[in-house]
């Protein structure tokens, strides 16, 4: 049978599961869309990143991810975007199609063509994150019996799980969700004081958190039998209707989950996947999904579908083509794009954040509090370019997976055995993860080849990044390319809708970037082989009582406790943290501190700063830990979830010996200088922190559009750098500004930040004191 181009392998389809069977060489091809259970085939130029543009009107791809915002916008169908067909491209002469699909052909390999084994081994993976039957009877038994304990206090309710549980979505580290209905209790805040004492009484959980001024009141915990966590809230229908939706999209579209459990291991390693750290949740990422998979569909002669294109075109659209400013997401109907401003999803100052229309409630934005969307794109972007980069993926040779150089070994992964005999560990199932990715350009120079020896310290400065483009380590200097190309020409389809032209990005940029993803993967690969990478974590809360600014403000009381135990109190509450310990130089703080049951370490007076005062007290303690946490006594209303947060952010990010956390700035404290404000690059590294107001307007004045940064106090470091950090010389901008965080980044380390939704500031003045009682009044949190 002939067909324009080269055929070189077909794929069997997919079932309603989302499994299918290994493409073999003695399947016959067929184009026929007669039968959607027909094998379908692929070319080996489908894809690649020089040859995105598709080459016929049949298979091209609709450009419409932006909109030419000044046409008639009564012409967009009552705010959905049209899809436009652009124009035939030119067939290209046959060497270079031949050259094209040659990159793509790998000799000696189990499958010849890579978007067939990426399509393999999420198939793969997805069976080996699946649960065993032990590991489901495990999650049912732990449900059953927090069911029995609520059917004791309220035994005519209607409790219910709902989803990732009720889905079949779930990882490994997941909690359940439930909700409980028919409750009859007059609010969620006594139903959930009652659920606590229940629980506790019983002894079935621990770590148990009651989250009552939250929109959705919930209580967290862990059961202790299984170890899994638990989230229950009550009377909220929302969630059991969006898991029967959930439920019936995969039947409708079999890759729907082996798409969504490799993006939420995906999101879950970059600490991308939680709503409440601005990440993307999976309700949000299925709807994603959908979309993207609706779009794919229009026009496509076969409904079965490739996983590894469908991967690499997600990435593709979320990553760099869709413009979040005026273009949301919705998967209802054949309209899977629409205009913001058409639905009132644009948010004044915040445009640029994605908005996806909830299925379930069509006027509901469930993108609207992914605040930190800026790096989920970036990652996508990142993902998209390394997949896509065909010398690299020829590189790789027959011995390492493609999907490895996007998903890392982590602990949990490393540490399980899957499959449907419970013997498949990660190692055998993606070789070579994890590990450095050679980066090739146009004219095949290798950008970064980064990779630490065993013997180097894992403390890497700056962005390990050349100006021009390539990357040091260990005095070895790598080549990196230095010719420069033209940046590629916008060809607009219709008068009104255009392409947004991220893809246009210079040569630079992109040379930077794969340097970046090398750097970070050789670091990892490293970390990895030392051990269980930055596991081990105490909390630290250095305390003084001769503050310059408020003596004796440990001991202050804040409703009837010293602000230190209230401080105290909320660390413990933090999943991650191993120990929480004082670190004091005052021996009234420590009578009080062991008066209520918190173990004391005594320091010397000459600690200058809180960071130092954490390093003397973690060398007097006989255990050994990879990351301190430094507690500031003066935030008694730190969330245990920030506390959680910049230590997977410092675990997941081991170009980094320091990270700390963010949230946005008041208008009213724009000019406070004991206010520290902050601003980071887009992959969420610090860049500076400031008394002052940054950025600084030429006008001097506060643009209320713009998201300032109040950074909170909150930092954890990696202990071999906190080791060294007392003997760095103090340096100008730190000493200027008296910021200890400024001696880390002006002596070339990098940073982590998140940005988290915190109300309440900490105390650094006596008249904070009566601010942060208000504030808790008004939320009843004595």
């Amino acid at each position: 049978m002939e067909v324009e181009g080269i055929l070189y392998e077909t794929l069997r389809p997919l079932s309603a599961a989302g499994t299918t069977t290994t493409a073999t060489d003695d399947i016959p091809p067929s184009l026929s869309s007669s039968d959607e259970h027909e094998p379908y085939v692929v070319f080996r130029n489908q894809i690649s990143l020089s040859n995105l543009q598709c080459p016929s009107p049949e298979t091209a791809a609709p450009d419409y991810f932006s909109l030419d915002l000044d046409g008639d916008a009564s012409d967009l169908n009552n705010g959905s975007v049209s899809t436009p067909v652009p124009a035939a491209t030119p067939l290209r002469d046959k060497e270079v199609e031949r050259g094209l699909e040659g990159n793509w052909f790998r000799a000696n390999c189990r499958f010849k063509s890579p978007m067939l084994q990426l399509h393999q081994e999420i198939i793969d993976f997805c069976e080996f994150l699946s649960p065993t039957l032990e590991e489901q009877a495990s999650r049912n038994e732990a449900v059953e019996c927090v069911f029995n304990v609520i059917k004791y206090i309220w035994p005519n309710c209607k409790p219910e799980v709902f989803g990732s549980f009720k889905t079949g979505l779930y990882l490994p580290t997941s909690d359940v969700d439930l909700v409980i209905l028919g409750s009859e209790i007059r609010s969620p805040q006594i139903g959930l004081q009652a659920l606590s004492r229940a629980l506790s009484q019983k002894g079935v959980a621990k770590k148990i958190q009651v989250i009552s001024k939250a929109r959705v009141p919930i209580i967290k915990f862990v059961e202790k039998k299984s170890g899994i966590s638990f989230d229950i809230s009550f009377d909220v229908e929302n969630g059991p209707k969006a898991a029967d939706f959930i439920k019936d999209a995969m039947s409708s579209w079999p890759p729907l989950r082996p798409l969504c459990l490799i993006l939420k291991v995906f999101l879950q390693q970059r600490e991308l996947n939680e709503v409440y750290t601005g990440g993307i949740g999976s309700y949000a990422l299925l709807v994603m999904l959908i979309a993207m998979l609706q779009n794919h569909r229009n026009g496509q002669a076969s409904v079965e579908e490739n996983l590894g294109i469908l991967l690499v075109n997600f990435f593709d659209i979320y990553g760099r083509k869709l413009n979040t400013s005026d273009v949301g997401v919705s998967c209802n109907g054949e309209a899977t794009f629409f205009l913001k401003s058409c639905k009132g999803f644009s948010i004044k100052g915040k445009q640029s954040l994605i908005s996806i229309e909830d299925p379930q409630t069509p006027e509901n934005d469930i993108g609207k509090s992914s605040f930190n969307y800026f790096q989920v794109r970036s990652a996508f972007s990142m993902a998209f370019t390394t997949l896509t980069n065909a010398k690299a993926i020829f590189a790789l040779g027959p011995n390492r997976s493609i999907l490895g150089t996007i998903i890392r070994p982590d602990e949990v992964l490393v540490e399980r055995k899957g499959g449907s005999n419970g013997e498949v560990t990660f190692t055998n199932l993606l070789p070579g993860a994890g590990e450095g990715l050679q980066q090739y350009g146009d004219q095949q120079e290798i950008y970064c080849n980064w990779q630490l020896n065993d013997n180097e310290e894992a403390l890497p400065r700056g962005n390990g990044i050349a100006e021009n483009g390539g990357a040091e380590s260990s005095g070895k200097k790598r080549k990196s390319s230095k010719d420069k190309q033209p940046a590629k020409k916008v060809k607009e389809n219709g008068h009104s809708s255009h392409i947004r032209d991220e893809e246009n990005s210079s040569r630079k940029e992109k040379t930077v970037g794969a340097a970046a993803a090398a750097v970070a993967l050789g670091a990892h690969a490293y970390l990895s082989r030392s051990g269980k990478f930055r596991s081990r974590v105490i909390g630290i809360i250095p305390a003084r009582f001769a503050s310059t600014r408020f003596q004796g403000k440990p001991l202050v009381q804040i409703l009837g406790k010293p602000m230190i135990q209230r401080t105290w109190e909320r660390a413990k509450l933090a999943e991650t943290l191993d120990q929480v310990v004082v670190a004091t130089d005052d021996e009234k703080i420590a009578e009080c501190c062991r008066g209520f049951g918190a173990e004391v370490i005594m320091t010397s007076e000459s600690c200058r700063n809180g960071t130092e005062r954490c390093n003397e007290a973690l060398q007097k303690l006989d255990k050994k830990y990879d990351i301190v946490v430094n507690i500031q006594g003066d935030e008694p209303l730190i969330e245990p979830e920030i506390i959680d947060g910049i230590v997977k952010a410092l675990q997941s990010a081991p170009d980094a010996v320091f990270s700390t956390a963010v949230t946005s700035l008041k208008p009213e404290d724009a000019f406070d200088p004991n206010r520290v404000k902050c601003v980071v690059d887009n992959r969420g590294y610090a860049i500076y922190f400031s008394r002052g107001l940054i950025p600084y307007n030429k006008l001097g004045k506060v643009n209320p559009q713009f998201p300032y940064l109040l950074h909170l106090g909150i930092q954890s470091y990696d202990t071999k750098f906190l080791k060294i950090y007392p003997e760095l010389t103090p340096t100008p901008l730190q000493l200027e500004e008296d910021l200890e965080q400024l001696k880390v980044l002006e002596n070339g380390y990098k940073m982590k930040v998140i940005k988290v939704d915190h109300e309440a500031h900490g105390v650094d003045i006596p008249e904070d004191v009566e601010k942060i009682e208000q504030f808790m009044r008004e939320r009843n949190m004595a």
